[in-house]
């Protein structure tokens, strides 16, 4: 958790110095844009200083830079800031503590929730991250098809902390995008509102929000997490944009579109389908004769913000990106959707998106819904949810039509579901956010017209409600963030035995045999310092047949001398068995008692089911 808080103090500062950079560090929007800002900026600096191997840790440095800037430009103005602040709080007392409730919410809940975890919960996506961002903060990447931007971030934020390990590190930066959530729908809700009672409700409510921004801490979304923060940095950007047109505002936008297509690229569509929304619900306010110039110059400066990763990009797309794969998915969806799989899967999304207060969320939905309509500033957030949720219905049951199979692939993996759904769920807490205002409303106008002592109880009874809903919400929260906790990770205190005794005992040259990404194995670079067999992504090509040979046989070595000579030639010294097999795949490696009873291997090390093993292959070896 302290890594999180951190990592969003970074963010934050050096947003602090962009926004001023472009003249828009003023106001209380201001707060909300620091971390897209703050998110963009350092994510092209550290692609484009981590790309050109620049030894560790100038990357870091040159990420500490900005953000000291940023702080010291604060500092500087402290004066004018506390009284602004000051200011705030006493015409806007209530707005004020629920913003700081949104504040604390999210670290309460995942500080609980995700207390001494030290490795991502997904041995899948999570290790895939986790490698690439190893690579950054070592100094040895390399452009890939997968855009850069969060991992030469995290890569550089980790050289500035040399005694945390990449997996730890990795884990407790993405949990840093969820403590920005709030202040990043503050700003939104402020621009779109104009109402900072409904705009720091909003950010309370999407800390109850269980698909954004949590869920990406389960299966290691971070890219999706940032790029979604992107996007709303995009979208505060461009309703500013339609009170005050100015150049800063498209400057700022350019550089978040640039954010965007280096850290999530995907996230290009939801921006789309956003601005268009936008654009329609606010055509007469458009500012026609200059919007030309104006989306001129920020695509140009997009294109210069992601020059470090277009060739990859225009690569990946000119040999059919994820089209194949999403074609396939369809198929999938196809087949699924004549089953309850797809109706259950969407009702869980839906479910998720609305929050773990849902009782309290519909209401809220209601009321934020005709609030909206009579403000009329908050229709396209009505239609923004209507579009997203539309979309998922549809790549959920209408998979089999061919325009829908083709626009489905051709977007994959932007098309899923549950992704619609993740986004899905920022204009419903907005509008619920605007709910809160509305039966406000109500409440004042219901205790204006009592008197006496029935007035004073029903204040107070108002009053225990609200504390009663904060209090069981959080609990309810953080005992759900628990479960994914408990039943998907893969990392325990027994594996921590494990790779202390691994990181004390193997030598340089050690390679340990694991179990592809089915327990802590995959954790073994970070956790233990040595080499191993199957990495989730960066494999050596020339070796993949001995590799698969070796960890096909592993509990075989004795009997199979092609697979004990190709374990030789990888230098396998150890094999690990972790000490529970991970959700995401099913162990491949034999039980350990037949792990135990093979000639070729002597357990050196247990600690529960975490069991070390050295091999032994005598003669074969040299």
């Amino acid at each position: 958790m302290p890594i999180a808080i951190l990592f969003a103090l970074l963010v934050i500062s050096a947003g602090a110095a962009v926004l001023r950079m472009f003249g828009l560090g003023k106001g209380v929007a201001a707060v909300g844009l620091a971390p897209a800002a703050g998110l963009a900026v350092l994510a092209i600096v550290s692609t484009s200083t981590g790309l050109l191997n620049l030894p560790p840790p100038l990357p870091g440095l040159a990420v500490l830079a900005i953000a000291l800037a940023g702080a010291s430009l604060t500092v500087r103005d402290r004066q004018t800031v506390a009284a602004a602040s000051r200011a705030l709080i006493a015409e806007q007392p209530l707005a004020s503590g629920t913003l700081l409730l949104a504040l604390v919410v999210p670290c309460v809940a995942i500080g609980l929730a995700f207390a001494g975890v030290q490795a991502p919960l997904s041995p899948h996506d999570g290790a895939f991250h986790v490698e690439t961002i190893d690579r950054f903060r070592r100094g040895v990447a390399a452009l890939a098809w997968y855009p850069p931007g969060l991992a030469a971030l995290f890569g550089a934020s980790l050289q500035l902390l040399p005694w945390i390990d990449s997996a730890e590190g990795a884990f407790g930066l993405g949990l840093g995008l969820t403590v920005l959530a709030p202040i990043a729908l503050f700003g939104l809700g402020t621009t779109i509102w104009r109402d900072l009672r409904a705009a720091s409700a909003a950010a309370l409510l999407v800390g109850f929000t269980y698909i954004f921004p949590y869920y990406p801490q389960v299966w290691g979304g971070w890219p999706q997490l940032m790029g979604l923060l992107l996007v709303i940095g995009l979208w505060t950007v461009a309703s500013e944009y339609l009170a005050r047109p100015s150049w800063r505002a498209a400057g700022l936008a350019g550089v978040l579109v640039g954010g965007i297509v280096i850290v999530h690229g995907t996230e290009l569509y939801t921006s789309s389908v956003v601005l268009l929304v936008l654009a329609v619900a606010n055509s007469r306010r458009l500012p026609w004769r200059r919007l030309p110039r104006d989306i001129a110059a920020a695509v140009a400066i997009a294109l210069v913000c992601a020059v470090p990763y277009l060739p990859a990009l225009l690569h990946f797309a000119g040999t059919g990106g994820a089209y194949q794969v999403g074609l396939e998915d369809g198929r999938a969806m196809e087949l699924g959707a004549k089953s309850a799989t797809v109706t259950e899967l969407l009702g869980v999304f839906t479910l998720n998106a609305l929050g773990v207060d849902l009782p309290v969320r519909v209401v809220l939905l209601v009321a934020g819904a005709i609030w909206a309509f009579r403000q009329r500033t908050g229709r396209a957030l009505v239609a923004a949810s209507a579009v997203f949720a539309a979309l998922a219905v549809i790549s959920s049951f209408l998979n089999f039509l061919p325009p829908v199979r083709f626009v489905y692939a051709a977007t994959f993996p932007w098309s899923l579901p549950f992704r619609q759904m993740t986004f899905a769920s920022v204009p419903l807490v907005l509008i619920a956010g605007g709910g809160a205002v509305g039966l406000s409303g109500m409440w004042s106008g219901l205790l204006a017209r009592l008197r006496g002592a029935t007035r004073r109880r029903t204040q107070r009874v108002g009053r225990l409600l609200v504390v009663s809903w904060l209090l069981l919400t959080t609990w309810a929260l953080t005992a759900f963030l628990a479960i994914p906790r408990e039943t998907t990770a893969s990392f325990s205190d027994d594996d921590a035995a494990a790779m202390a005794w691994l990181r004390q005992h193997a030598a340089a040259d050690d390679v340990v045999a694991n179990d592809r990404f089915a327990d802590a194995g995959i954790w073994a670079p970070y956790k233990a310092g040595v080499r191993i067999v199957e990495y989730r992504a960066f494999n050596d090509p020339s070796t993949a047949a001995q590799r698969a040979l070796v960890l096909d046989n592993v509990g075989a070595l004795d009997g199979k001398p092609e697979a004990a000579a190709a374990a030789c030639e990888l230098h396998v010294r150890y094999v690990y068995h972790g000490a529970q097999n991970s959700a995401w795949q099913p162990r491949q490696f034999p039980p350990l008692d037949e792990l135990r009873g093979s000639a070729a291997l002597e357990e050196v090390f247990s600690s529960g089911e975490a069991v070390v093993f050295r091999t032994r292959l005598g003669p074969q070896c040299g």
